[in-house]
């Protein structure tokens, strides 16, 4: 096996849990996952294409969204990659992007050490940066003000620091409530200029993922007299491209920090915040006013669900009841999707083409698009 440059895994500690793959060049391990995916989705082998990939140099550095563990010790903070209840440093990731390695150098320096500052987890996106403490109350926050630490935290790429108060904290990160602004703004910029917030979910490879949407977009062909019903919708990264096509669109999303930049990335789609199994009467009543409208359109399809695949329900719904004409489903999880892909199939749809996507390099992770008809 081919092995990476010295200088990429250098760093790496040999038993970091984040990096399957950290010594194989990024060709490697996506062949790797390729036969994994033959296994797992044998059924329609013959519509499995060769999974996409970005160049070797951009298979590092990419990653600009994390969630590492926090623990004091000796009277510092360690940083990094939870294995039970042992903290794993990887200040120099080789897959972090610049921006979080300095945004992690920085913040350490400033962080307040000790009890009165129960921090467990360091939470950044992008340009913004959350600080989880086991607390019910917020902490003491002058250590975040003044116009030198002001500077620094821009230097270092972070536009909004939040502080999360979650006295329960521990495999689940966040609550729903305990949220406070304690620098800057509250949401930025992805790189294609999309709104997101401290938790909203996002693709950090946005050129690969580009290429899936496109591919998605490519195969429904949406067009002035169809309807898209977007389900897990996100940040309405999706649903944007349906309305700039002036198709009437609906998307479904159960994160509340998502639904908001939604409505600002994607302002003529009409956005219900929930679970989708939940949300099936109201896409009812849309669809049956859609076809009220316009009879001759198609009815599309475009799901994005976590690695817990479609709900049952929602599964249920698609085949037996609503019958679109395409499905584009976007999977990260191949075991879940094949099972529903079966289901899918068994309500009259026919998988067309899978195509896979590397999203993470160096890692087990990769994603499937099923295109439907």
């Amino acid at each position: 096996m081919k092995t990476a440059p010295p200088k990429y895994s250098a760093g790496c500690p040999d038993h970091c849990p984040g990096c399957v793959w950290p010594r194989l060049d990024a060709k490697t391990g996506a062949a790797q996952k390729y036969k994994w995916l033959q296994k797992r989705l044998s059924l329609w082998q013959d519509r499995l294409e060769m999974i996409r990939s970005v160049p070797e140099s951009m298979s590092w550095g990419y990653r600009d969204k994390v969630c590492l563990g926090v623990k004091g010790e000796a009277y510092s903070w360690k940083i990094g990659l939870r294995r039970g209840d042992e903290i794993i440093p990887v200040p120099d990731c080789p897959v972090h992007t610049p921006r979080v390695k300095e945004s992690l150098k920085t913040i350490i320096k400033m962080l307040p050490f000790g009890k009165n500052f129960p921090l467990v987890y360091y939470v950044q996106s992008g340009a913004l940066v959350t600080l989880v403490v086991k607390s019910r109350s917020l902490p003491d926050m002058a250590w975040l003000s003044g116009r030198e630490v002001s500077q620094k935290l821009r230097n270092a790429g972070i536009t909004g620091v939040w502080i999360h108060m979650h006295p329960s904290v521990g495999k689940k990160v966040f609550a729903k409530k305990g949220w406070h602004l304690a620098w800057g703004r509250p949401a930025a910029n992805t790189q294609t200029g999309l709104a997101h917030g401290p938790t909203a979910f996002r693709q950090v490879l946005y050129g690969l993922h580009e290429r899936a949407i496109t591919d998605a977009e490519t195969f429904l062909a949406p067009g002035i007299s169809d309807l898209a019903i977007d389900l897990y919708s996100g940040i309405g990264e999706t649903l944007a491209r349906w309305t700039d096509r002036d198709v009437e669109t609906i998307g479904v999303e159960l994160s509340g920090d998502a639904v908001k930049c939604a409505c600002v990335n994607a302002p003529d789609a009409t956005i219900l915040r929930g679970a989708c199994r939940q949300r099936i009467p109201q896409m009812e009543d849309f669809t049956a006013k859609w076809m009220e409208d316009r009879r001759h359109g198609q009815k599309l399809v475009y799901a994005n669900p976590p690695r817990t695949g479609l709900e049952p329900e929602i599964t249920d719904w698609i085949a037996r009841k609503l019958k679109p004409d395409k499905m584009a489903y976007l999977s990260c999880n191949a075991v879940t999707l094949a099972r529903d892909l079966e289901l899918l199939e068994k309500g009259g749809l026919r998988v067309i083409r899978l195509i896979p996507y590397d999203f993470f390099p160096h890692t087990l992770h990769v994603e499937t698009l099923a295109l439907l008809g």
